[in-house]
């Protein structure tokens, strides 16, 4: 696996746009289908507006980082943001049942539509959310 991309952003709602440009630039280089591109950044956006609404300002940094894992590309987002209700239980790994969005869960449904096998840890005290997309 090797890195093809890795910058921290302020958690501001500027970020969230350079975000998801990063992603359509880098997705289509590589090349990854429209629809993963398009999915990637409606994913991403749920993610990014939720945390927006819920971080204690602009203290905070999230970490892009697309990695190359030959026929796929993993897309991680890491943030020190732990404001999720499922997560303070104590579990480092949820999922969810089929259901509508929930607020306050990311858009958990949403995220689990289009990325049924994506990844959410928590190491460290930062979360790092993943899911894989594959090139074409």
């Amino acid at each position: 696996m090797s890195t093809l991309y890795y910058r921290r952003f302020n958690l501001i709602w500027a970020a969230l746009t350079l975000i998801r440009q990063t992603l359509l630039c880098i997705l289509k280089n590589i090349p990854v289908s429209e629809d993963d591109i398009d999915k990637s950044g409606l994913v991403m956006t749920e993610y990014l507006s939720n945390l927006l609404r819920h971080s204690n300002g602009e203290d905070e940094a999230v970490t892009l980082v697309l990695s190359d894992l030959g026929d796929k590309i993993r897309i991680t987002l890491i943030d020190p943001t732990l404001y999720c209700e499922l997560l303070k239980s104590g579990e480092t790994h949820w999922e969810i049942d089929e259901g509508g969005l929930v607020e306050g869960g990311m858009g958990l449904a949403l995220i689990k539509h289009y990325f049924d096998d994506y990844q959410y840890t928590i190491t460290q005290g930062k979360n790092y959310f993943s899911f894989e997309v594959p090139r074409m």
